[in-house]
């Protein structure tokens, strides 16, 4: 005995389906190709393009404002040819010495100059030690580096004429200081 099936759709047709399917797909490609879409499209872009401006002259309003607060000149207004604090060219000076004790002075002037820089950044603390302690790393990339180079300071001043400083030592702690200020454009 054949059974009847229970549901038959009749009405259901996929003809229908894919027909209605293609009407809406006509629509939407109508209204892409109408003057309606075209003239929504460029009000949008202009209004995202000025939002773009308006968000990039905020940009650099700030940027100045906390390069002044530092005391620092943006790149584009130092020239290449000039140096950016004399100090450190006093700095360089005493490095490119014969004389292991100028070494030694480079890399104390070269901490003074860390310290003076701290102290404009408005960093807290009594010395810079505490100063570099009280740093967050994400607001201060080489502060490793920084780190290092006090810490041989912190040598050379303990152990005075005896500490043993070769000129690549003294090179490379000038370098970790080179590396600190030009995070920052201080040099």
């Amino acid at each position: 005995m054949i059974s009847e099936p229970i549901f038959e759709p009749t009405y259901l047709s996929l003809e229908y389906i894919f027909g209605k399917v293609l009407e809406i797909l006509r629509a939407i490609y109508e209204f892409i190709l109408s003057d309606l879409f075209y003239n929504m499209m460029l009000i949008l872009s202009l209004l995202f393009l000025a939002v773009a401006f308006y968000t990039f002259r905020k940009y650099i309003k700030t940027r100045r404002e906390e390069l002044n607060k530092l005391n620092i000149a943006p790149k584009s207004l130092v020239s290449t040819n000039a140096v950016r604090n004399p100090r450190w060219a006093r700095v360089e000076e005493h490095l490119v010495s014969p004389d292991p004790h100028r070494w030694q002075l480079a890399i104390i002037e070269a901490d003074v100059i860390l310290d003076e820089m701290t102290r404009k950044m408005g960093v807290p603390g009594e010395n810079l030690g505490e100063r570099l302690n009280s740093i967050e790393r994400s607001d201060f990339f080489t502060l490793d580096l920084a780190w290092e180079g006090h810490k041989v300071r912190n040598q050379i001043a303990h152990e005075g004429s005896t500490f043993n400083l070769t000129r690549r030592e003294a090179k490379r702690i000038i370098d970790l200081f080179r590396e600190v200020f030009k995070e920052f454009n201080y040099i």
